[in-house]
């Protein structure tokens, strides 16, 4: 998965960062959509088109045909790959296309006025030039991939093949569960990330050696691409439609289906799925899911800025490696550190409840908060606080009224990425919930795991609608980009 994630990753970001492919503002914005999406409801998207006896696109295979054969088998090992390669190529492509646009233009002007072609430069000077983003990205998205159990356990995981993620969720929710071996499978799993997540410490360290721009770096030259154009178009809009159109067409089919693989007809559809989601259970868990969501991307926000302030403008002691350890909780694979917060809460009042669920969030997307505000503050000139502390003003109302008011528009963007993230995440929340404390993106997996896929096609559509209404709302309301030129 990292190693294809990373090559698909980076032909889209070249395609939108050096090319002249038309449409590429609309490419870029649409290309990092997967990420704010659930892998699961691409997961489930994908079971609806490729499942071996009832997928859609077996259903027509065999129809058109007239063979008893299948085309693909999407729960398999292949297909489990490529389901995870849609959904993590985005967290590459975002690495690569900066570093792209980044490359001074003058190293690869002048291989061409030495009478380099076109593959020369591209394979001998930009490439090279990007390649610890490259490497950086494929870190992230093996991390990524590592810890993600809800794609395999849903694909691959009845066939009898359950890496190492799916094994914890089995141990830690099965009955009667296995907390030990969840947790010394855990601690297998924390070792794993944080060696990868070394390694990219060491790459961002060598960083220096490949720097081509300096202060006046050129920008790099738009390659024509003449009538392949066109082509580079398509392959674009191949990748969305598979990643994207292709899974929501076919779970929005699904919702309404009478019985999976049913021919596409008025008699086949039905509204009783959604009579049925949109009842008692939804309602609780769409609840739980908005609360824990708002509240605790509210207070990651709070407590990051903060702790950011503390750290960048206080300087206080040994601040490198306070900022270390409070960000330290991001590399922990999800999974596992559902299974820590079970050990440390179990005996306690939280146990069971919303409430340890927010403090889950909390505790694990802080350095969200934190590197955002950070960022921010980075960016502001301490002469605006030193010119009001001059004048009178008190180190809280400096604060308030200078500082603050600046770093919004990142605060806000923060809050709706967290919001977001909480909305759509799962590992955490499959470990620590209960009935009572369900949220929206457990209720679509229990729908799977009992083999009610039309339920699951629709939550997940619901789940969808809720992000894409946060997305709006960052982008309407609080007037703030969450792509381009916003801060990381």
């Amino acid at each position: 998965v990292a190693v294809l994630s990373t090559a698909l990753g980076t032909v889209l970001a070249w395609i939108t960062a050096r090319t002249d492919t038309p449409g590429k503002p609309v490419l870029e914005n649409l290309f990092i959509v997967p990420t704010f999406l659930s892998p699961l409801i691409g997961a489930t998207g994908w079971l609806m088109l490729g499942a071996r006896n009832s997928g859609l696109i077996n259903v027509y295979f065999r129809k058109w045909l007239g063979t008893t054969s299948y085309l693909i088998n999407i729960s398999s090992f292949g297909g489990m790959v490529w389901v995870m390669i849609l959904f993590f190529t985005p967290v590459a492509y975002l690495y690569i296309v900066a570093a792209l646009r980044s490359v001074d233009a003058t190293i690869e002007e002048a291989a061409r006025i030495s009478g380099a072609r076109f593959r020369q430069v591209l394979f001998g000077i930009t490439l090279p030039a990007v390649t610890p983003a490259v490497l950086t990205g494929a870190i992230m998205v093996w991390v990524l991939a590592a810890e993600m159990f809800s794609v395999p356990g849903l694909l691959v995981g009845p066939t009898g093949i359950q890496p190492l993620a799916y094994k914890i969720y089995l141990a830690g929710r099965t009955y009667p569960p296995n907390h030990p071996l969840a947790a010394a499978a855990g601690i297998v799993l924390v070792l794993i990330a944080v060696l990868m997540l070394f390694a990219y410490r060491q790459i961002t360290k060598i960083e220096g050696r490949y720097v081509t721009m300096g202060n006046k770096g050129a920008k790099p030259r738009v390659t024509r691409l003449g009538s392949w154009r066109w082509a580079t178009f398509a392959f674009a809009w191949l990748y969305l439609t598979v990643a994207v159109i292709l899974p929501y067409i076919a779970m929005t089919i699904g919702s309404f289906q009478g019985y999976l693989g049913a021919p596409l007809t008025a008699k086949s559809f039905t509204l009783s799925r959604w009579k049925y989601v949109l009842g008692a259970d939804v309602a609780a868990a769409l609840k739980n899911s908005i609360i824990v969501g708002i509240l605790s991307g509210a207070v990651v926000v709070a407590m990051g800025a903060i702790l950011a302030y503390i750290l960048v403008r206080r300087k206080v002691k040994r601040s490198g490696v306070l900022d270390y350890v409070l960000s330290a909780s991001i590399g922990i694979p999800g999974i596992a550190f559902g299974i820590g917060m079970i050990w440390a809460y179990v005996r306690t009042p939280m146990y069971g409840t919303v409430l340890i669920l927010f403090l889950a969030f909390v505790t694990r997307y802080l350095p969200n908060g934190l590197r955002a505000a950070s960022t921010g503050l980075l960016q502001i000139s301490k002469d605006l606080e030193e010119g009001a502390a001059l004048a009178g003003a008190s180190a809280g109302r400096v604060l308030w009224d200078i500082t603050v008011p600046m770093l919004k528009p990142v605060l806000f963007a923060a809050w709706a990425l967290t919001t977001i993230t909480v909305l759509r995440e799962l590992s955490v929340s499959a470990i620590l919930y209960t009935p009572q404390s369900r949220v929206i993106s457990v209720l679509a997996w229990d729908y799977l795991e009992t083999g009610q896929y039309g339920y699951a096609c629709a939550v997940g559509l619901i789940q969808t609608a809720l992000v894409i209404a946060i997305l709006a709302l960052a982008r309407i309301l609080f007037k703030i980009r969450l792509t381009g030129e916003q801060p990381d």
